[in-house]
């Protein structure tokens, strides 16, 4: 038989509280105020953007759909890292 390191836990009504509850404590941090000139910068560059070209959505539907349009992974690929690389 395995016995315990030290005999007994005192019964839980005997064990200490801690004196702070963590989730008030948590509930009492403010989040910071959101960054309203980013949001407005963004709504204006959106907006100044040119409208979706649905003639060529159309032209690319209609090559897919006929099975001549062409997929290049190293075109694809070189452009997704240009998308991502910081512009100066």
């Amino acid at each position: 038989m395995i016995h315990g390191l030290g005999g007994r836990l005192p019964p839980i009504s005997a064990r200490p509280v801690a004196t702070t509850n963590p989730v008030a404590a948590a509930a009492q941090v403010k989040p910071p105020a959101p960054d309203i000139s980013a949001l407005a910068t963004a709504v204006r560059d959106m907006a100044s953007a040119p409208p979706v070209d649905t003639a060529k959505v159309d032209r690319v539907k209609s090559a897919i759909a006929a099975g001549s349009y062409k997929v290049v992974p190293d075109v694809i690929a070189e452009r997704m890292i240009t998308t991502d690389l910081p512009r100066d």
